[in-house]
């Protein structure tokens, strides 16, 4: 059989590999493609696009925090169904509670952060291009 250090051993680098996955599961999930705004004429920027209730909704997430083994995720939900000038409500939900480690001296840091926000976002027309 195996000596209790042995075991301790196997249960931290168990507890370790576990979080590794994690991390690694919700990095494969959140790296998405994106993209750049595109600069329109005058006539397309006169008429403006609509955006349907499905797609004025976002998710996010913090990857630094993952890393950090603090889970976290956050919403936002645009007020209005055009593309011009965004005003969004938004929610962030950061927790890591009733943590426990095997280390002496043993100091434990429960977390939990909530926030709720309101941002607006200015869309500016392009300068001419330097030649």
């Amino acid at each position: 059989m195996y000596s209790s250090d042995e075991n301790k051993k196997r249960a931290a680098y168990l507890y370790y590999y576990k979080r590794i996955i994690l991390v690694c599961i919700v990095l494969s999930i959140t790296i998405s493609h994106s993209q750049a705004q595109q600069a329109h004429g005058k006539k397309q920027n006169e008429e403006e696009a609509v955006l349907s209730f499905k797609e004025r909704w976002g998710f996010k997430t913090n990857a630094v925090d993952w890393l950090l083994t603090v889970p976290n995720i956050g919403v936002e939900f645009d007020l209005r169904d055009g593309t011009r000038n965004k005003h969004t409500v938004g929610a962030n939900l950061k927790w890591n509670w009733v943590t426990s480690q095997t280390y002496k001296p043993s100091l434990i840091l429960n977390l939990f952060d909530a926030r709720v926000e309101w941002r607006q976002y200015f869309r500016t027309r392009q300068r001419n291009a330097l030649p």
